[in-house]
């Protein structure tokens, strides 16, 4: 098979083994050009061409087990956003997600259709109308900054069916979820916070009294109940598996920074140990949508052991209520000691730290040139 010439040029970039391997593979049809092109497109932008032969059989082998592995570097490329070409499969996936969420949002900001709102503007209280967000622009800005699926409403929001505004509480940003009961009267539907976090009683009150709404959406049915808490029955199972297998301890990473943040696959004391490869069955809060709202369900589920420490982690690290993912960002990790059955977590933020600080006085008198 016959290199293109772009392709032959992207080629000579790369260490000389490694162009003559993939000429060779390309020229024997085991790999295609656009496959090729990808890999090398997953080498520039993650900075690591020296690894790309070792990348090219995950690349691979991850394609034909259904992983949108392509998809994703197209869409980080286009975003400028950085790949790992040590990712897991369950990683490639999950950022797939959140690049293709960002794509939506970007789409909805450039196009700026503008909704009908006219019912809800009968509704809503004077002082509460600017806050209503109007475009799909802004619509898809919100969802940017906070981080939220806001934009997965848009085509409710053109039937005209729901409405959002985006209200400042106590220096706080919330996007407000506005919805039309049978009988016609205005209704608050959902409240989130960056990341989706769900606001506690004082700003729920504040937020319906604002709208002159009464709160009359149960713990149940709200999309803001408590998560249920099923790390404690969860850390149990993993503990006894670690023991079962002679594993003395499992850890993640985690790591983020300018809002956005990960919590890599699960590692441990034994290198090579396959943790996807055992199954638990465990209890999962899952959301489901019912009566017009959001709320937490809990399913029996078959996982694997990482997804189960997954589970563990996310839960744990975010009842410690530390940002470690916005601005400047942060790090840490979680260890699980089979031996000592103990669970620690250690959590770092980055600081900027000031090298100057001083105040001169101006002299505002004339200067005199010789």
């Amino acid at each position: 098979m016959k290199i293109s010439d772009a392709l032959s040029k992207r080629l000579d970039e790369l260490p000389k083994n490694t162009a003559i391997a993939f000429r060779d593979l390309s020229t024997r049809g085991h790999i295609g050009e656009e496959a090729l092109s990808t890999v090398l497109d997953a080498g520039e932008i993650s900075g690591e061409r020296g690894k790309l032969l070792g990348f090219a059989i995950s690349y691979l082998w991850l394609t034909a087990a259904g992983v949108p592995i392509q998809d994703t570097i197209r869409m980080a490329r286009s975003q400028g956003r950085p790949v790992n070409l040590q990712w897991s499969a369950r990683r490639w996936k999950s950022e797939h997600d959140r690049l293709a969420r960002i794509a939506t949002l970007n789409t909805l900001a450039a196009e700026n259709f503008t909704y009908d709102l006219s019912a809800f503007d009968q509704l809503v209280p004077q002082e509460q109308k600017h806050t209503l967000i109007r475009t799909s622009r802004r619509l898809g800005l919100e969802g940017l900054r906070q981080r939220h699926c806001v934009a997965d409403y848009d085509k409710r929001i053109r039937r005209g069916t729901c409405a959002f505004a985006s209200v400042i509480i106590q220096r706080k940003r919330w996007t407000v979820g506005l919805s039309l009961g049978r009988d016609g009267a205005l209704g608050v539907a959902t409240i989130c916070g960056r990341f989706n976090q769900k606001p506690d009683p004082e700003i729920r009150q504040i937020i319906h009294d604002r709208f002159a709404v009464e709160d009359t959406v149960t713990a149940v049915d709200s999309y803001f109940a408590p998560r249920p808490t099923l790390m404690e029955d969860t850390l149990k199972l993993v503990l006894a598996e670690l023991r079962r297998r002679k594993i003395s301890h499992a850890s993640v990473y985690f790591a983020g920074g300018g809002d956005e943040g990960s919590i890599e696959s699960a590692s441990y004391s034994d290198a090579a140990f396959d943790g996807s490869a055992v199954k638990l069955t465990i209890k999962r809060a899952v959301k489901e949508f019912r009566h017009d709202h959001w709320g937490w369900n809990v399913v029996e589920a078959e996982v694997s052991l990482d997804q189960a420490i997954m589970d563990v982690s996310e839960e744990y690290i975010d009842s410690k209520d530390v940002n470690w993912w916005d601005a400047e960002g942060g790090f840490g990790h979680l260890r699980i000691d089979a031996v000592e059955g103990e669970i620690d977590l250690e959590i770092n933020v980055n600081t900027s730290k000031s090298v100057l600080d001083e105040t001169r006085k101006i002299d505002a008198s004339p200067s005199s040139h010789k």
